[in-house]
């Protein structure tokens, strides 16, 4: 059985992965 992840979802994931990307260079830029 195997999932796959739909647009939306796959979106919101990469949304999260870029907030806290960018929130940790700006963390360690100060």
């Amino acid at each position: 059985m195997s999932y796959f992840p739909t647009l939306a979802e796959y979106i919101c994931v990469l949304k999260l992965i870029v907030f806290y990307f960018f929130s940790y260079l700006l963390l360690f830029r100060s």
